[in-house]
């Protein structure tokens, strides 16, 4: 729609043309407004009233399963499209080159970089939410983009991986069958150490996060009612 050119089932156009300033315009509008989106789902989830436990353990309630798809559609759609209007962005700057594998690295870096000190700034926002006891929507909503963010950092340098397993397998006369065995023996030697280094300390992490966030509604709770029992003993 904002180029009139359809793509091929990689999401690249053949031969590649410069786009418009419009037109990467746009497409970075339309992933700030999935950003936007996806706050406001974070709004509607911490506005709703906690409901009795589901009789089972595997029963989950379907609003709330709705909600965290929706959430989870919109930021990857904004990483998305961060992506590909950079992409486009750097495609109209010649000295970049990011047709070539280098390019497709020097624009993972910059969009990396670029996340980085976004996310620093969002957890400096928080830490100071933190501080003053501020509404829970707004930690939650940091820690969405913080997220959204993360995916876009994963889909930049998976975009440059893609283009050199494409590079090698061009190079030889069946080029679908080997970029297959290529990603397939990365995923075999990647998988155990992303499950022994990374996945684990994720769950750790979060176990640890929500405990503390456990312990400052506790603390929140025990506060207001003190605060409540202490203006009827002054109003008697």
């Amino acid at each position: 729609a904002l180029t009139g050119v359809l793509p091929n089932e990689e999401g690249l156009e053949e031969p590649e043309h410069g786009k418009t300033n419009i037109a990467i315009s746009g497409l970075y509008g339309i992933g700030v407004l999935f950003a936007l989106l996806s706050i406001l789902v974070v709004g509607v989830m911490s506005r709703r009233k906690p409901k009795e436990p589901a009789e089972s353990e595997g029963e989950e309630e379907k609003g709330p399963r709705h909600l965290v798809i929706g959430l989870n559609a919109c930021s990857m759609t904004f990483a998305w499209c961060v992506l590909w209007s950079t992409r486009w962005l750097c495609f109209n700057i010649r000295e970049l080159n990011v047709e070539s594998i280098m390019g497709r690295v020097v624009m993972a870096l910059l969009l990396s970089g670029v996340s980085c000190l976004a996310v620093f700034g969002l957890d400096t926002v928080d830490d100071q939410l933190k501080k003053t006891g501020d509404a829970d929507a707004a930690p939650q909503a940091i820690k969405m983009l913080v997220n959204a963010l993360g995916i876009l950092i994963g889909f930049s340098w998976e975009h440059a991986f893609d283009g050199g397993v494409a590079a090698v397998a061009s190079t030889t006369a069946h080029p679908a069958t080997v970029k297959f065995f290529l990603g397939l023996a990365i995923c075999v030697l990647m998988t155990p150490m992303w499950r022994r280094h990374i996945l684990e300390k994720e769950m750790a992490y979060s176990r640890l996060n929500d405990l503390r966030e456990a312990k400052r509604k506790s603390r929140r709770s025990i506060s207001d009612a003190e605060d409540e029992a202490l203006k009827k003993m002054t109003a008697a």
